[in-house]
Order: structure tokens, then C-alpha cells, then sequence
């Protein structure tokens, strides 16, 4: 296995980037022939299933570059003493480690970089790829001076929908984001025929759950329900591929009453401090409209999602 210290090749392997993801670990590594400070990632369980999940994501990766809202592939799957990697640009943190770094933040920054979020995953939907795993660990901040940019990264469990690679099974679990996943995901009710539409809308979701987020911490009542739905759809074995669409519908159903029964809406309601009333209305509004629980019912445009937040920021720097 790669490991600190290692050479492959004319690449130095620096250190291990502490939040590596669940099926890959990511290091800070040093191109001696460009001179220059990348990241590489490596798989690290070795299954077919789990490479076909590698190299689907590093193809996602090379179908939507170059962009500046998602990370930038350097290279396609390679592999080296038995080892399986890719190179990717070298961020510098993540979005949760910012906003740990940053309790009293500027709310026209904070605004700015949730509008590159909503710029990112719109050109991946606008490609037909659904990314079905954000959270703040995954969206990836670099910075050069003033300027931040935001990446989107971790694509292994996006689905090319104008391809059609889905090598892995359609009954997916957001593993680190399950607490901002999407009513329907929890039950697994779209996934019986997974459609662009209804993924898109998932990712939709996640993304007002990301909303709040940067204001405020999700709270622990509403992610400890979501993880005994979670554990509830495990028992009854929801998460398991070829589950019954009639049990799956079953679910989806109790899923839906529990929403209700805890008033999701409620969790999501945002206070910034120092900001009008007004403001902090329209803020709550657009949470609302994409966290709303049926998601044939929820804000499918991600143009209106941006031209709100882009007039909100406008009305606070104007103030």
C-alpha cells in the first residue's frame, strides 16, 4: 500500500490528508517533473466492484473538467506495485474544516462560496451526472491570496447518467452525508428505476441541508432520527440490492410519516445574527424549498437557486 515517504516514479508521497475518503485515502505528494504540489488518491479496498467504482469516478472527474467548481484530474487510473491511484489538484481544506476554522465568518463570503457550490454541481447536472454524495467534506476550498475556490470532489458514488455507468448497486447509501441525504434515498424508493430527475433532486437537497449548514450546525435531534431511519431501513433490509419494490414502497411511506411526525422543516430554520429580518426570511425560504421532503414537489432549478442567493448577497452588501 502507498504509504509517506514512498517515490512512485518522479512523485514524492509527502504526508496522508487526514480526511480521506471511506473507500480511497488521499496524500499531499510532490511532482518532481512539473515541480509543482499535487494529491493523489488510492484505493484502498481492491474488489472489482470497488475498482469499477475508482475508475468511474476518475472518468466522471475527466468528463467534467475543466472546470473551476470541481477538482481537476491529472491522470487517469494508473497503477504501480499492485497499488491503483489517480492524481488530482492539491486543495486546501474542505468546506467543514473552514467553517470550524471561522466562527465569526463575513456573510457575503459564506454566500459567495455557496453560489460556487451551486455553480459546480449545475455544470455536473448540466452533463447529466448526478454527484449523490455531497456533504461538507467533500465540497473542497483552494485558495491564492483573496481568492477562494471552491471544488466539488468525491464523485465515487456519482452516476453518469448519459452513459449509463452504474457498475455498483442502484440502492446506494451516502455514507458520511446519510444525515443530509434526501427523504427518498433514506427509503431507497427512487432507486427501484433511478432517473436523472429524481437523483438530481436528491443532490438538491443535500445542497439546502449544506445551506443551513454554513449558518448554523445541523442539529442533533434531526441527525439522530435520520441515522434510526437509517438503521430501521437496515433492519428490514431496504439497503440491500434487489429489495422488493412493494417493501421499498412500504418504507418510503413510514419514512415520509416520520418526516412529518418530527416536522423536518423545523431543524432548518436559520438566525444570522447582525442581518435583517427580512433577509434572514428569504435565506429560510429557499432552505425550505430545497429541503421539502416529496421531492417531485421540491426546487428542481438550480439557476433560480443561484440568482436568489447571488440577489440576498447583493441586498446585505448594499445594506
Amino acid at each position: 500500500m502507498i504509504k509517506v515517504g514512498d517515490k512512485i516514479g518522479n512523485i514524492d508521497v509527502i504526508e496522508q490528508i487526514s480526511d480521506a475518503g471511506w473507500y480511497a485515502d488521499v496524500f499531499k505528494a510532490k511532482d518532481n517533473s512539473a515541480n509543482n504540489v499535487i494529491a493523489i488518491k488510492v484505493l484502498k479496498k481492491i474488489s472489482d466492484e470497488e475498482r469499477k467504482r475508482f475508475e468511474r469516478e476518475n472518468h466522471i472527474l475527466h468528463t467534467l473538467k475543466p472546470h473551476e467548481n470541481i477538482i481537476l484530474p491529472l491522470s487517469e487510473v494508473l497503477n504501480h506495485a499492485d497499488n491503483i491511484y489517480y492524481l488530482l489538484e492539491l486543495a486546501d481544506f474542505n468546506l467543514e474544516k473552514y467553517l470550524l476554522a471561522n466562527s465569526d465568518p463575513n456573510i457575503c463570503e459564506l454566500l459567495d462560496i455557496f453560489i460556487q457550490i451551486c455553480n459546480g454541481l449545475k455544470y455536473a447536472h448540466s452533463k447529466r451526472i448526478v454527484h449523490r454524495d455531497l456533504h461538507k467534506g467533500n465540497i473542497l476550498l483552494k485558495e491564492n491570496g483573496n481568492n477562494r475556490k471552491v471544488k466539488l470532489s468525491d464523485f465515487g458514488l456519482g452516476k453518469d447518467f448519459k452513459f449509463c455507468l452504474e457498475t455498483v448497486t442502484t440502492s446506494y447509501i451516502p455514507l458520511r452525508a446519510i444525515t443530509i441525504a434526501a427523504p427518498e434515498v433514506l427509503s431507497q424508493i427512487v432507486n427501484k428505476d433511478s432517473t436523472f430527475e429524481s437523483d438530481a433532486l436528491a443532490d438538491i437537497f443535500s445542497l439546502g441541508i449544506i445551506f443551513h449548514c454554513i449558518f448554523n450546525r445541523l442539529s442533533v435531534l434531526y441527525a439522530t432520527r435520520i441515522i434510526e431511519l437509517k438503521e430501521k431501513g437496515q433492519e428490514l433490509g431496504i439497503y440491500l440490492k434487489g429489495t422488493a419494490h412493494d417493501k421499498r414502497k412500504k418504507f418510503h411511506n413510514y419514512v415520509m410519516q416520520t418526516f412529518d411526525l418530527y416536522e423536518l422543516k423545523k431543524y432548518f430554520c436559520v438566525l444570522i445574527e447582525g442581518v435583517d429580518e427580512k433577509i434572514n426570511g428569504k435565506i429560510n425560504s429557499l432552505i425550505s424549498l430545497m429541503t421539502e421532503p416529496e421531492f417531485k414537489k421540491r426546487i428542481s432549478s438550480l439557476d433560480n437557486i443561484i440568482q436568489e442567493v447571488i440577489t440576498i448577497k447583493n441586498e446585505i452588501a448594499n445594506v
